[in-house]
């Protein structure tokens, strides 16, 4: 069932703007006080996830980013008078993915999706190591090769030098927050993907922490998926 639109001109303000990083394309959408789409005011743009034959899949996290600026830049010049009015703007991405990045918050790896396989062979060495049962209780997660903690040990084995240049792990989400804000957190509901998310206590877990190549300080502080962020870093606020 597609969603209600309406006309500009019968638009109804204030308004909020969607934006939806999904696996194929980055969409902005604005929406009235009532969640009716505004007719015209809808952009989309395709990107590529980088595959291949050894089970890749992978992102530009940079790219990504330039796509998701170029997009509120188009819908802010569209929306014209009306961009006076929008108060908020949600955000969400494509779940369990994750990526590296050095002190100052620059990329050192492509954003991993959870559709990359190549961490399989620490599936197995995972099981053999952990009671799998009593990890599924906590996390709700069994070991797979699109959850972190197959993800981090495939990573500092194939990649062991820079692994240990990145300084944070991050989702493609809480890494352009860390660029617009300056700070960067997970929610809960995202890092339930993660396979590391201790879901009783709303914690990272540390029974698998300490048996994984990095620490609790490497991955950002958990909040609720509704706790909002004001405040764009100076570059972003003269820009928008």
């Amino acid at each position: 069932m597609q969603s209600p639109t309406v006309k500009i001109n019968s638009a109804k303000g204030p308004f909020i703007l969607a934006i939806d990083i999904g696996t194929s394309a980055v969409k902005i959408l604005l929406f009235d006080q009532t969640g009716r789409g505004v007719k015209g005011l809808n952009w989309r743009k395709a990107f590529e996830i980088r595959t291949s034959a050894d089970g890749a899949s992978e992102a530009d996290p940079n790219g990504l980013l330039d796509i998701v600026c170029e997009g509120i830049d188009r819908a802010l010049a569209a929306a014209g008078d009306l961009a006076g009015d929008i108060i908020a703007v949600a955000c969400c991405t494509f779940a369990s993915n994750i990526m590296g990045v050095d002190q100052k918050g620059k990329p050192l790896t492509p954003v991993f999706t959870y559709a990359d396989t190549r961490a399989e062979t620490e599936v197995e060495r995972l099981r053999a190591e952990f009671d799998e049962s009593a990890v599924h209780d906590r996390t709700g997660c069994h070991f797979h090769s699109s959850y972190l903690p197959a993800r981090f040990r495939w990573l500092s084995r194939i990649q062991s030098n820079l692994f240990r240049r990145v300084d944070r792990w991050l989702s493609i989400g809480e890494y352009m927050a860390l660029k617009f804000f300056g700070e960067a957190s997970a929610s809960y509901s995202l890092a339930s993907w993660s396979g590391l998310l201790d879901r009783h206590r709303l914690v990272w877990d540390a029974p698998l922490l300490e048996k994984l190549p990095v620490d609790m300080g490497q991955l950002a502080p958990l909040i609720d998926y509704n706790s909002p962020k004001s405040g764009l870093s100076r570059k972003f606020a003269s820009r928008w």
